[in-house]
């Protein structure tokens, strides 16, 4: 396990990881399954994604004239002592790119600003000096107030939307009652 890696993700980003691990990662119960019934074949390894040796148990008893069905049958007996480590590693593997990539994706947003639909990075903006920035406090008041009266209103239209919303779904399931 990273466990450096995880302790520098929040707690929906470990959740995140997680699902992402049961997404990827192979199923340890269908890799037993073909080892069992076609093992001597190769399948397991195939399934796994290791296909050199698949292919070298897949042609070793076609090459000895079936007499190296013995050696893939021992090979498949080892392989299926081999399983839970092939998972751990995967799981490993899956969770370390993941939490890598969640914690250069929050360092990239860190460092980009978001306008519109366009992205600038953190170089493309000027450094300003302060007392361009300075702006006397009347006009940051009637910002600040324009502000709030439009979000005042953004609120008030929404929660109009949903009580409508609302109040047809009551209407359309008393009906239906």
């Amino acid at each position: 396990m990273n466990n450096e890696l995880l302790r520098q993700l929040t707690v929906p980003e470990q959740t995140l990881v997680d699902a992402e691990i049961q997404r990827r990662t192979k199923s340890e119960a269908a890799t037993y399954i073909l080892a069992v019934t076609f093992g001597c074949f190769g399948a397991h390894r195939y399934y796994r994604g290791k296909t050199g040796t698949a292919v070298a148990m897949t042609l070793i008893p076609f090459l000895t004239f079936g007499l190296g069905i013995f050696i893939t049958y021992i090979w498949m007996i080892v392989d299926l002592c081999l399983i839970p480590g092939w998972q751990r590693a995967d799981e490993a593997e899956v969770e370390r790119t993941t939490a890598q990539h969640l914690l250069d994706r929050r360092q990239t947003e860190a460092t980009t600003f978001h306008t519109d639909d366009t992205t600038y990075g953190a170089a493309a903006y000027p450094v300003v000096s302060a007392t361009t920035l300075i702006q006397p406090d009347s006009v940051i008041e009637s910002e600040v107030i324009a502000e709030t009266n439009a979000t005042s209103m953004s609120l008030a239209s929404t929660s109009t939307s949903i009580s409508a919303s609302i109040s047809t779904s009551l209407a359309d399931n008393h009906d239906e009652l």
